[in-house]
């Protein structure tokens, strides 16, 4: 095939598959959210107050002390291993988690980019849970220990900024 059939093709598979995912992602089936929401993630002990981004791709999860399990100094040959860390609420309820690298990211902010390790997390929030993929990041200077992005709201959720941030469970 010459290489502008391959690009016709190429445009009308990308095309079908954006008007799948808009047709699966009706506004009319979709939920309001503010722009902070009390976050559960399973197997954790309290809920986070977390920051609604929709400027974030990804979800990122304060994680100090990261110590991968028999890791070796090149970060792409830690997938797999699992990975121990500390991670507290904005409340101060610190504890100790284990979880399996499942990628190794470069994730960009304001201040650059940084290489982070991404694990799987089922988060819930009034009775909608998802399983995305989490990077851990030191978030000790930041108010909110839990930045919600893209990953998870999309198809479930449309934000209001103009609602107020919770303040208490």
């Amino acid at each position: 095939m010459k290489k502008t059939g391959l690009i016709a093709v190429s445009l009308l598979v990308s095309t079908v598959s954006f008007v799948t995912l808009a047709e699966q992602c009706s506004v009319d089936n979709m939920e309001v959210i503010g722009q902070k929401a009390f976050i559960d993630i399973e197997g954790f002990d309290s809920a986070y107050r977390a920051r609604i981004d929709t400027g974030a791709t990804r979800t990122s999860l304060h994680a100090m002390n990261i110590e991968v399990i028999d890791g070796v100094d090149e970060l792409d040959a830690n997938i797999g291993k699992e990975v121990r860390f500390v991670t507290g609420n904005e409340l101060g309820d610190y504890n100790q988690h284990q979880a399996e690298i499942v990628a190794v990211r470069r994730i960009r902010n304001s201040f650059g980019a940084d290489i982070r390790y991404s694990v799987n997390f089922t988060l819930a929030h009034e009775g909608y849970e998802k399983t995305v993929e989490v990077n851990l990041r030191d978030r000790s200077k930041m108010t909110d220990k839990l930045l919600i992005g893209r990953d998870w709201l999309s198809c479930q959720y449309l934000v209001d900024v103009s609602q107020n941030p919770t303040t208490s469970t």
